[in-house]
């Protein structure tokens, strides 16, 4: 038996090398598969027990903000098992308390719900604008094999987004100091939020925006409602100026014309003054007495300011025709108001007592100070070119001798580029200077595309700062050329001029830098937490659902190992060390080239296999039994997996027997059982074969 443990520990040592937890894998690091764009197909099969990176195409510009895999049966429906759920609720948490809680917020018959969502979405998301489609490369986690799956994206909507971006860009103008709003450009604001509100979550509304983001110079007025918060669906709203005090019943009667009513699913908790007073004096609302009133004029009274909150279950989208009663109704006095008429265009009031907060976030309001403060500086073209004939004619001889090191002219592309920027010099196109400088061309293309957004504007003052320099450097071997006094003169000034616009480029790079950095963070911030993402499909030409399997199939492995078999006679006889050669078939497929440890989540299939094979010495004993055929006996049984290669063994060996009756020569069938350890014919050559090492 000493011979099967030594072997036994050289195989357990030769298998458990490479057998660690690897780091979690990058998207550089891990796998990459392809999609075709036209077809969404991919081009090679999916692997499984292993993250990798799933790579396709959408047109247009896409902005991704997470992803889900949905498994799914041959006819495209949501087919989850037992054994997803659990996975799921490991997921969660390693807390036990906390995933009690999370079985009894998502139970499995609502998990395995075709209509409920999963509520794990992945983040692990690159996107890249290319042109006119944008590449999308996802970190997909671990699959199980012989699973079909549906890719789902979240996608937010760029276009709304952009128009949110631009709505925040333009707050400033809208409220520019305390107590005033500029009547045309909140007009301009209310229409660009009419077009996102259904796109928007219903946390968010009008009456918050402008108190939200602009707490600076907004004057956000309080509203407290705790007794309606939370019990009702809907609610109307209802703002009143009155120079007289009122009730309930007061407010309640006034024709529709004497308030401004505001529909909405919740109660916002700051209202801002500056909205509030635009949009009373768009619809021309009149005070409770019927009088109209002048926003943009001096009140020669103040007029108190009433709330009137009114809740019911219908819900926000519910058919009006058949109304419900409001089971409850608070009035409110908000506070006095006296409006100023300091300037004609613009709506200027005072608030004589009101409850004042503002719960402005400090970060956005950074970043819209960033994205408001940092405007460009321009530089105006000369007028007259800036180059003579004799001075460009020695500075393009100087740079057709590049590349040099001293201008940093580095190749024969920059010296094109170079060579045309000395041409625009000396013959300039009009408003080529305050184009370059604010990123709208380049010096060596002022005829190309204006960039659609900051990042292009900002890389074309970067290679316009290029040229400047490689510009100076070659300004600066002409003396070594020539004693010219009007070429020395003239370059002097062009010197001059290229400091200064050098100087201005590059205080706009680094103000388009803040503004780039504040645009991405705003954005970021908007996407998350304004607008729900849509969820997307990875579709086929026709079908829009794309479908793919792990492509794995269950594999027979050829096997070797040494084994103990019971019954086993005198040491003379027969061998206690008995090898064999056979194969195990994988209760479910296995990566060999994943550590063990690594694959998350096992299931029972992963460790169990079943074995097949013929020894490889006779196990006949004279008189008592043979082999089964010529030396060799029969082996049949399962494997335990230890890791990818080695596996510990047992089942039955089956031979002949003799028969008890000395006048039968019938030979039937019979077992022993057997125990051992089981290596994948792979490793073979760590050994050199099995048979040498056992002579």
């Amino acid at each position: 038996m000493n011979r099967f443990f030594t072997c036994c520990l050289i195989m357990l040592a030769a298998c458990a090398r490479g057998q660690h937890l690897p780091d979690r894998p990058t998207l550089v690091a891990a796998d990459k598969i392809v999609l075709d764009s036209t077809f969404t197909a991919p081009v090679k099969s999916m692997p499984f027990d292993r993250h990798f990176i799933l790579q396709f195409s959408v047109p247009g510009k896409a902005d991704v903000l997470g992803f889900l895999l949905v498994p799914i049966n041959k006819r495209k429906r949501k087919s989850v098992t037992r054994r997803d759920y659990r996975v799921y609720i490991r997921s969660i948490t390693t807390n036990a308390e906390k995933r009690r809680d999370a079985r009894g917020l998502m139970p499995y018959i609502l998990f395995k719900d075709p209509a409920t969502e999963h509520p794990f979405v992945h983040k692990e998301v690159e996107t890249r604008f290319k042109g006119k489609k944008t590449e999308i490369n996802l970190l997909v986690p671990p699959l199980d094999p012989h699973r079909d799956y549906l890719v789902r994206i979240y996608k937010s909507d760029t276009q709304m987004l952009d128009i949110y971006f631009g709505m925040n860009a333009s707050l400033f103008s809208v409220v520019s100091s305390k107590g005033t709003v500029d009547t045309l450009a909140f007009n301009q604001l209310k229409q660009s939020y009419d077009k996102i509100e259904p796109k928007l979550f219903k946390k968010d509304d009008l009456f918050q925006f402008l108190s939200k983001v602009n707490c600076a110079n907004d004057i956000p007025i309080r509203v407290d409602a705790p007794e309606l918060q939370g019990q009702q669906q809907y609610f109307e709203m209802r703002f009143v100026f009155s120079k007289d005090s009122l009730t309930k019943q007061d407010v309640a009667t006034l024709q529709k014309n004497r308030f401004l009513c505001i529909e909405s699913d919740h109660i916002p908790k700051q209202i801002s003054a500056s909205m509030l007073f635009a949009l009373a004096s768009k619809q021309r609302i009149a005070d409770a007495k019927g009088d109209v009133i002048s926003f943009l004029q001096d009140s020669t009274t103040p007029y108190s300011l009433y709330l009137m909150i009114s809740g019911n279950k219908r819900s926000l989208g519910q058919d009006k025709t058949n109304p419900i009663p409001f089971k409850d109704t608070i009035l409110t006095k908000l506070g006095t108001v006296k409006f100023l008429g300091n300037d004609p265009k613009k709506i200027s009031w005072t608030l004589l007592d009101s409850t004042k907060g503002c719960k402005a976030n400090e970060e956005i309001m950074a970043n819209l100070k960033a994205i408001n403060t940092n405007k460009l500086s321009l530089l105006q073209s000369p007028s007259v070119s800036v180059l003579t004939a004799a001075s460009n004619s020695i500075l393009a001889g100087l740079a057709s001798e590049c590349p040099c090191k001293d201008a940093e002219v580095a190749n024969a592309g920059d010296r094109e580029e170079l060579l045309k920027v000395l041409g625009y010099f000396y013959d300039m196109p009009e408003n080529y200077i305050p184009q370059t400088v604010s990123g709208y061309a380049t010096l060596s293309n002022p005829y190309g595309l204006a960039p659609k957004d900051s990042t292009g504007r900002l890389t074309n003052i970067e290679m316009s700062l290029k040229s400047l320099v490689q510009l100076e450097g070659i300004i600066r071997r002409v003396p070594a050329r020539t004693r010219d006094t009007l070429i020395i003169q003239n370059l002097k000034s062009v010197l001059a001029f290229v400091k200064k616009y050098r100087s201005i480029a590059e205080s706009n790079r680094n103000k388009l830098k803040a503004y780039i950095t504040a645009e991405d963070k705003l954005r970021t911030y908007y996407r998350n937490s304004v607008f729900p993402a849509e969820p997307d499909d990875i579709t086929g030409v026709s079908s829009r659902v794309f479908n793919f399997m792990t492509d794995s199939k269950f594999k027979i492995v050829p096997d070797f190992g040494l084994v103990v078999i019971s019954g086993l006679p005198d040491r003379a006889v027969v061998k206690d060390v008995v090898p064999y050669l056979g194969f195990n078939i994988n209760f479910r497929s296995i990566d060999k080239d994943i550590p063990m440890s690594s694959v998350l989540n096992k299931h029972w299939t992963y460790f169990f296999s079943f074995i097949g094979g013929i020894t490889l010495n006779s196990v006949a004993i004279p008189n008592r039994r043979e082999d089964l055929f010529g030396n060799n006996s029969l082996m049949l049984g399962f494997g335990f997996r230890v890791n990818n290669y080695l596996k510990v063994i047992g089942g039955a060996v089956l031979y002949k027997t003799f028969s008890t009756n000395p006048l039968s020569d019938k030979k039937p069938l019979g077992a022993s059982p057997f125990a051992g350890l089981s290596l994948d014919y792979e490793l073979k050559e760590l050994f050199g074969g099995i048979k040498n090492l056992l002579k």
